[in-house]
């Protein structure tokens, strides 16, 4: 999360749009092929991904307050909605409450608006609304289900995430790094826990602020100028490639893709040393995802801490063109 020339801008993690975790074990049809989740709710047939926060942006206008989510895939105008949440005195024992249709509630908040006038051509919801009072406010947001308020994301987690799988999911609460928490909070229904404090003379006086970058895990963001395969958001099923195993089809190998779109992740571990790191390439097998090497504390230590390298995994899929995205960056806009 960073400030540039005055806009508030949350990069969120790419495919982590599980909502909560109800107690059940990898059961979305996305989780239980694709990668072990601690949230366990589907989307209803071909929204796939369209709660998928990928960015954030709030800037102040004159006197309205103007609100932007870039998501993962938009199919429809009005299938997803985006709720911001303001605590205008940033004092949590004041206000708060449900967040209307939403199945969430947190504390603090004065003032929460609602969009869900999206673009599927950019897959964007966009909208405005009058400036809020106060000097400092407590902001948060949510990504939900436009026709049940179910919500399947969650922004402002910060970066002091942990992952309870160590590893591949085996519980009803593991999953990647970037969702246990979520998942866990989604699934009490209270996302107090996750916002972020800012002062509103920065976004009036246009200040930048670049994102700090602790060590720990991370998801950086790669943002292809193509789609290979086109499409967007996530296909299960699979959308399929021009492989076919090297021409040995009697491997029963076809190569298909189920992650679709521009976004390319990779999963990072920053060791907790100062000054220069090394770099370690880490490739996932075919049936994990790119948290399954870089969730385990093994491999943060032995290749991470011990060796002294960052620790880089890549989703498996093809991206060729674009530009290096990254929630530390010191302005994605």
């Amino acid at each position: 999360m960073w400030r540039c020339h005055g806009v508030l801008s949350y990069g969120d993690y790419v495919d982590d749009d599980y909502g909560a975790d109800t107690g059940q074990t990898n059961t979305t049809s996305r989780s239980a092929s694709l990668m072990p989740s601690a949230g366990d709710q589907s989307y209803p047939p071909g929204q796939d991904a369209t709660a998928d926060l990928v960015l954030l942006k709030l800037q102040v206008r004159g006197n309205r307050l103007e609100v932007s989510a870039l998501l993962n895939a938009l199919y429809q105008p009005h299938e997803t909605v985006l709720a911001v949440a303001i605590d205008t005195d940033n004092n949590p024992r004041t206000g708060g409450g449900r967040w209307g249709r939403l199945d969430v509630s947190s504390s603090g908040w004065d003032k929460i608006a609602f969009f869900s006038n999206g673009d599927p051509a950019s897959n964007v919801i966009s909208g405005s609304l009058p400036l809020p009072p106060g000097k400092v406010w407590r902001v948060q947001a949510a990504t939900a289900i436009a026709s049940s308020g179910q919500v399947m994301n969650v922004a402002f987690r910060g970066t002091d995430e942990q992952a309870s799988a160590k590893g591949a999911g085996t519980n009803s609460d593991s999953g990647s790094w970037f969702e246990d928490k979520q998942a866990a909070a989604l699934g009490l229904g209270d996302i107090s826990q996750f916002g972020t404090v800012v002062n509103v003379s920065d976004l009036k006086r246009k200040v930048t602020r670049a994102a700090a970058d602790p060590a720990g895990l991370h998801e950086r963001v790669y943002r292809s100028a193509y789609s290979v395969p086109p499409g967007k958001g996530v296909n299960v099923a699979g959308v399929p490639g021009r492989g076919n195993g090297g021409g040995q089809t009697h491997l029963g190998f076809e190569q298909t893709f189920q992650y679709l779109g521009h976004y390319q992740p990779y999963g990072i571990y920053i060791p907790r040393q100062r000054g220069q790191h090394g770099m370690q390439m880490l490739f996932h097998g075919s049936s994990s995802g790119l948290s399954g090497l870089v969730n385990e504390p093994g491999m943060q230590r032995r290749f991470g801490e011990d060796l002294n390298r960052v620790l880089v995994v890549p989703e498996a899929a093809v991206r060729t063109g674009g530009a290096l995205t990254s929630p530390s960056a010191t302005c994605w806009t």
